[in-house]
């Protein structure tokens, strides 16, 4: 069952990273991720925006393959992987109130 959670959610954040650039071309400070949040959405280069955007959703569809294969380190080493491009978007585009 939790290979099958993971296969999933691979494959929606992949999905997910598709529509990131577009749902984010503006700044949102008052939503981000629910109101009353400290962060926000900045707005800033939109081609650095959908660069990073889409390494996460390679990364994704790393640790999806690797799962699919069985291979258990490479899905770890991916999701290791996976997890840095979250962090250097949101060092990048995240602001604070």
């Amino acid at each position: 069952m939790g290979g099958n959670c993971a296969l999933a959610n691979a494959a929606s954040i992949a999905a997910l990273a598709k529509l990131l650039p577009p749902l984010y071309a503006g700044s949102h400070e008052n939503v981000y991720p629910v109101e009353g949040s400290n962060k926000y959405f900045k707005r800033g280069d939109s081609a650095g925006f959908e660069a990073k955007a889409n390494a996460m959703r390679l990364e994704a569809v790393t640790v999806r393959s690797a799962l699919e294969n069985n291979d258990k380190a490479g899905a770890a080493a991916a999701f290791d992987r996976l997890k840095l491009t979250c962090g250097s978007c949101h060092a990048v585009f995240r602001g604070q109130k």
